[in-house]
């Protein structure tokens, strides 16, 4: 998905699509799924470009097709990388910059405000690494990189 990304926004459209649906076959072949569910009918079809022209199945509110790509690009992972740390990353290194094609992650609680920006220090981290802050900003505190 990062080749299918940069290619859609340094290459164009056609590098993009290429690498999505090279990655689709290999999610069309068993991909990391578990042995004990290959048998359970595993369909990725290939993408074309109508599915990203205004009105197709990937771009119903008619906006760019690279930028109707790159929002599919960025979903995928928020999908098959689900409990992994890409999403998080995408979803921190998107909202910067990229909020039109960034993939709105919900709450899971009505009081909350905002997203977590970091993961926390752990004491054993802060108490032995002479790197580390000192002390625990918290997780809505942005990183450096993300301010």
């Amino acid at each position: 998905m990062i080749l299918a990304e940069a290619g859609s926004r340094a290459n164009g459209f056609a590098s993009g699509l290429q690498h999505i649906n090279e990655f689709r076959n290999w999610l069309n072949g068993g991909g990391s799924v578990n042995a004990n569910f290959q048998d359970l009918g595993i369909q990725y079809d290939d993408y074309e470009e109508a599915d990203f022209a205004s009105g197709g199945m990937e771009n119903l509110d008619g906006i760019d097709m690279v930028r109707t790509l790159i929002r599919e690009i960025v979903e995928e992972p928020y999908l098959s990388g689900f409990g992994n740390f890409m999403p998080f990353d995408d979803a921190r290194r998107l909202r910067k910059s990229d909020g039109d094609v960034a993939v709105p992650i919900p709450f899971n609680v009505t009081s909350a405000s905002q997203q977590p920006e970091r993961f926390p220090y752990p004491d054993d981290e802060l108490n032995t690494n002479s790197n580390s802050p000192g002390s625990d900003p918290g997780i809505f505190v942005k990183t450096e990189v993300n301010q």
